[in-house]
């Protein structure tokens, strides 16, 4: 099964196929130019993925303007990926801006 066979495949972006993955690859779900997926390694709920950036800034309005667009994309597509694959009654979305 791959996360693409969901027809998540827009503009660019294409997530890879599953495959059993080493320990320090397990958490990485995509690794996009401006961004990456990961799963939380000890999650409150099933699903539980993060979006990050690669630019490192204390504030989303600091993001570059390609970054946060693909972001947002991905997070989309996560979106649909979830909701395919949990059927949950809802999503949350959550910005975490800790300062570093």
């Amino acid at each position: 099964m791959t996360l693409g066979s969901f027809g998540l495949r827009r503009r660019n972006y294409d997530f890879p196929p599953f495959r059993p993955p080493s320990e320090a690859e397990s958490l990485l779900l995509y690794q996009g130019e401006h961004n990456f997926i990961i799963l939380n390694a000890y999650p409150y709920t099933s699903g539980h993925a993060m979006i990050v950036p690669c630019q490192h800034t204390d504030e989303l309005q600091k993001l570059e303007s390609e970054a946060g667009t693909e972001m947002m994309a991905l997070a989309q597509q996560m979106e649909t990926v979830l909701r395919k694959l949990y059927k949950p009654d809802g999503v949350t979305r959550l910005p975490d801006e800790e300062a570093p």
